[in-house]
């Protein structure tokens, strides 16, 4: 089973939000969409990988909420 942790940084320093089964990323990834939309640039985004790989998902979040919004 591999892991993931969601990170989240808003002042200056990355705090672990949730350490989920990789096989529920694409969730995770969603549910995040409308927080980082609400928050907005200040919230910085991303998962942490086994064995440390950080995958940035600010922009892509954004994006992405911003478009399933747009009629």
């Amino acid at each position: 089973m591999s892991e993931v942790t969601l990170q989240i940084n808003v002042s200056g320093s990355w705090k672990n939000l949730i350490t989920f089964d990789a096989s529920r990323a694409p969730e995770v990834r969603k549910a995040v969409s409308g927080l980082s939309a609400a928050l907005g640039a200040s919230a910085k985004w991303c998962f942490v990988h086994d064995g440390g790989r950080r995958e940035w998902l600010q922009n892509s979040l954004v994006e992405a909420f911003s478009k399933e919004r747009t009629p």
